[in-house]
């Protein structure tokens, strides 16, 4: 973004709400980059329509066909998915009301702004068998880096972990029976893990050339370089297996958290029990799947959950 749209306060005043996200409202890096970006792609926006630089009172006069417009350009050519699209507004509405409560910046139009709202679709889950095709097909060349790979599938599926947590995982985190997990607003929660996925932990840090006992506060996912493994990283790798194995293109990572949800609650998990196993702060976005009945979440994934089952 050009600093030229916005005038001197303004620019001094979003450097602020950036900071405000990461110190205050403890967002995640994950959170932050979006926010960032879906924030300074709307001021561009803003700013192509009135080719003067963005001002607090400029901000106040906003109309909703203005956002009508900004939300048009986003739909154009099918580039960001409806789900993008909600959390641009999002992001938008988040710092107007920041404007608002520090620099008396108008903030009900933006605020008061609705998306025409669809029923949701839930995303689909993989079945057990292209799990296991997926899982039969990580065949890397590197001992350490196949039980690397194997592993972070295994724990989005038996764990139901976003593959940004997976990613952020230490060896501290992995608490005897349990894993300490780090979510969205930076809230922690504690999972239970099958005894295959802690046994298979202490081999990859025994085979993985970069990773010793000492290391208990590094990321233990890493690449050939010994730098953490990026999301985009694995998202190609997994993307690659699917295409050479044939397999649906929903086979994806966030889909095996999905597949952990779905077939809990198959087995009878209660809604509740999967809220907090997801890490969900809103139990709507829970209730996407199904209502099922009472059940202990410890014993339905040490006992009732698929991938144990033997």
């Amino acid at each position: 973004m050009n600093n030229d749209m916005l005038d001197y306060q303004l620019r001094n005043i979003l450097k602020k709400w950036l900071l405000y996200l990461v110190n205050v409202k403890n967002y995640s890096i994950n959170t932050y980059d979006a926010y960032k970006v879906d924030v300074e792609s709307f001021l561009t926006f803003y700013y192509n329509t009135k080719s003067v630089p963005l001002s607090c009172d400029i901000l106040s006069n906003i109309k909703k066909g203005d956002l009508r417009a900004w939300i048009s350009k986003k739909k154009l050519g099918n580039a960001y998915s409806p789900v993008s699209i909600r959390r641009s507004l999002s992001a938008v509405k988040t710092f107007y009301r920041y404007l608002a409560e520090r620099y008396e910046v108008k903030e009900d139009v933006v605020v008061s702004f609705s998306l025409v709202t669809k029923t949701k679709s839930l995303p689909k889950s993989v079945n057990l068998q292209d799990i296991e095709i997926l899982l039969s097909s990580v065949n890397d060349k590197l001992e350490w880096v196949k039980i690397r790979n194997q592993l972070i599938i295994l724990i989005m599926y038996g764990c139901g972990l976003r593959i940004s947590e997976v990613l952020s995982l230490t060896l501290s985190d992995f608490q005897g029976d349990n894993i300490k997990v780090l979510g969205k607003g930076s809230k922690y929660r504690v999972i239970p893990v099958f005894p295959q996925i802690r046994s298979l932990v202490n081999k990859y840090v025994d085979l993985c050339p970069m990773l010793s006992d000492n290391s208990m506060n590094t990321k233990i996912f890493i690449n050939l370089q010994g730098a953490p493994l990026s999301r985009n990283s694995f998202a190609n790798y997994i993307a690659r297996i699917r295409r050479e194995q044939g397999l649906p293109e929903y086979v994806t990572s966030h889909a095996f958290r999905h597949s952990f949800a779905t077939h809990l609650l198959e087995s009878g998990a209660q809604i509740r029990f999967i809220q907090e196993a997801l890490g969900h702060a809103d139990l709507s976005v829970t209730e996407r799947y199904t209502q099922v009945s009472k059940t202990n979440l410890l014993l339905l994934l040490r006992n009732a959950h698929p991938s144990n089952r033997k």
